[in-house]
């Protein structure tokens, strides 16, 4: 198959709050949407093993045993391939439209410092590609993401 003549790919990013009823209706989502993949945050899972995930679908983690981050390609023609995995960051790649789409998914937890997930994200962007989707939950407020006030981590 030619990945060039792949004309539409729908994304989603959601944080599944580790519950399996949002998993679920992630799944059924993707089927009434038609939804190529999933950009997610902290997935439900039994003992560190991502739970309610078709067994067909690629499914990416970030290194966190609570799998803070993860992508999940759904598009059974779409050959993915991971680049970079770290402890609150997954990248991914595929050829898209004749160009190389970097996907990243990223989880900010409020505990950590959020330069290291600055950090994180700047050694993924490092990596070679022409085209880049940024997608995550960064536990911040701000105007430029809808909210009506602006925090710290949103400035």
């Amino acid at each position: 198959m030619d990945f060039n003549t792949i004309t539409q790919i729908n994304f989603v990013q959601v944080n599944l709050h580790h519950s399996i009823a949002a998993t679920s209706t992630l799944v059924q989502r993707v089927k009434d949407q038609n939804i190529s993949v999933a950009c997610v945050q902290e997935m439900y899972h039994v003992m560190s093993k991502p739970v309610g995930i078709p067994s067909l679908c690629k499914l990416f983690g970030s290194q966190r045993e609570n799998l803070k981050s993860g992508i999940i390609c759904f598009h059974p023609d779409l050959p993915v391939i991971k680049v970079f995995s770290a402890t609150n960051t997954i990248g991914v790649t595929f050829p898209y439209r004749s160009s190389n789409l970097l996907v990243i998914s990223v989880y900010c937890t409020l505990k950590e410092d959020l330069y290291h997930n600055l950090d994180e994200l700047e050694n993924c962007l490092m990596l070679p590609h022409e085209r880049v989707l940024l997608t995550g939950d960064f536990n911040s407020k701000s105007p430029v993401c809808g909210s009506d006030i602006e925090d710290k981590r949103g400035k």
